[in-house]
């Protein structure tokens, strides 16, 4: 599996999967997110998700910060979320808060998200807000930040030379 498959399964599972199966509202400024609704519509449809998913996204634990409106938070503010994704990458634990040992954190927008999880193109919208900063990807320690920037550089790699 090339490194591009690897960050992007990553970021997919963490939140454009959801956007498959529209109709969740995912975030609202009064509230938050809706975790427990995103966590089951996931879960209700991995099956429908591409295979890789569930290898590459497999044993990963998450931290999810999601800023208000616009604003992409930093490592240590913003509303917080967790999910812990077992190997077939079905999301077997989550809640709020910071998780006690994250593997991967993603760091977006409330704006960023709800174009992902709305209505219209989900994969779009993800590149979209990826690639204009609105949503961050970061792994945790040592090694899983090296896995994670060699993925970034292998996508922006493959994007150069047009292989995807």
């Amino acid at each position: 599996m090339n490194i591009h498959t690897r960050i992007g399964a990553i970021a997919f599972a963490l939140l454009l999967t959801v956007g498959l199966f529209s109709g969740v509202t995912a975030v609202s400024a009064e509230e938050g997110i809706d975790l427990d609704a995103v966590v089951n519509e996931y879960n209700q449809n991995i099956d429908q998700a591409p295979g890789f998913i569930q290898s590459v996204a497999g044993g990963e634990r998450v931290e999810l910060r999601v800023g208000e409106s616009d604003t992409v938070p930093s490592s240590d503010s913003g509303e917080v979320y967790w999910m812990d994704i077992d190997d077939d990458g079905s999301v077997v634990d989550s809640g709020d808060g910071a998780h006690d040992d994250p593997t991967i954190r993603v760091r977006t927008t409330e704006t960023a998200v709800n174009s992902v999880l709305g209505p219209g193109e989900p994969a779009g919208a993800f590149g979209e807000a990826y690639a204009d900063g609105d949503i961050v990807i970061e792994g945790v320690g040592l090694s899983k930040t090296v896995q994670v920037e060699l993925a970034k550089l292998g996508a922006w790699i493959g994007q150069t030379l047009g292989l995807f």
